[in-house]
């Protein structure tokens, strides 16, 4: 009968990392996901450091298989929310993670800016920043939501809740499907100059746009059908000058 060698806690009971409530709202994380990230934040928090712990204290910490640690890894950098890092010495690899730029959801983001007396944000400078930045090679990922909802038409944005859970379910897609963040900001900074933008009933509410991949839409081909209508309705509208009936 093959014995199965017991996995003694490494971590003792006085250790413990932190679960941020922004890990749950912002980043969408649960179950091993979520504590896989949790350690790894505490080890790299600082944007310098490295998560260099073995698979056996991940499997340890948090009370589960190998495999299951592969995966949780594996879909968070799917997600683009840690990198992992190969070193060599003496001919053995180890591997290395990291959190990325992109998880890092500091309080400040989270900061609803104020707006003036007509609703609108008075954060233009920094709304043109973030059109006119050229970064935004890599798909998006969650943490990216708050500048897609600050560069959205403010009265067309709808329920930030249902925009959020949309651009959850698009995140939680293979790279290879997801739009890069310079294709998203690039759609709105376009399409906020067509025809069909102009007027504001015309624009999408931000969780139709990102449900109906909008921002795959040519803005040339978006007209102001009501301009189209008045248009038709000026070249067909018979002439009601007298000289001309008799």
């Amino acid at each position: 009968m093959k014995r199965t060698a017991k996995i003694s806690p490494i971590m003792k009971n006085e250790n413990y990392f932190v679960i941020q409530g922004w890990m749950v709202n912002e980043l969408q994380l649960k179950g091993n996901d979520l504590l896989i990230f949790a350690i790894i934040y505490g080890f790299s928090q600082n944007g310098e450091s490295k998560f260099f712990g073995s698979l056996r204290y991940l499997q340890e910490s948090i009370g589960c298989s190998e495999p299951t640690v592969r995966k949780a890894l594996n879909s968070l950098i799917d997600q683009g929310l840690i990198i992992k890092h190969q070193r060599i010495t003496n001919n053995v690899t180890f591997n290395e993670y990291s959190i990325t730029k992109n998880s890092l959801v500091p309080l400040k983001n989270l900061w609803v800016p104020p707006k003036d007396r007509l609703g609108n944000n008075i954060e233009d400078k920094e709304i043109s920043s973030i059109l006119e930045n050229s970064n935004g090679i890599h798909p998006i990922v969650i943490s990216q939501f708050n500048k897609f909802w600050k560069i959205y038409p403010s009265t067309r944005r709808g329920s930030k809740g249902k925009a959020f859970t949309s651009w959850s379910k698009i995140c939680k897609k293979p790279t290879k499907d997801r739009p890069k963040w310079s294709e998203i900001r690039n759609a709105i900074r376009d399409q906020m100059n067509s025809d069909q933008w102009q007027e504001e009933g015309f624009i999408p509410l931000a969780s139709t746009w990102l449900n109906n991949s909008r921002w795959l839409d040519d803005p040339g081909s978006l007209k102001n059908f009501r301009k189209e209508i008045e248009r038709e309705k000026e070249i067909t509208q018979e002439p009601k000058d007298a000289t001309w009936m008799k």
